[in-house]
């Protein structure tokens, strides 16, 4: 993953937490997820989960 997908996504968890399951995004969905990151930054949209990612979301109790 490039740097700056790493450092918004540290800046990303450290507010929000591990939303979503970033271990398995292709470069296309690391491009949305970083659009979709900074807009959860900005206050623009809530939490990124995999969902918007195009993804299943994961059970609740799951710990990723």
């Amino acid at each position: 993953m490039s740097e700056e997908f790493l450092e918004l996504f540290h800046q990303y968890t450290a507010r929000f937490g591990h939303t979503f399951i970033s271990f398995d995004l292709g470069p296309e969905h690391r491009e949305l997820a970083m659009k979709l990151m900074q807009d959860s930054l900005d206050g623009k949209r809530g939490p990124v989960r995999d969902k918007d990612l195009g993804f299943d979301d994961l059970p609740p109790d799951v710990d990723i």
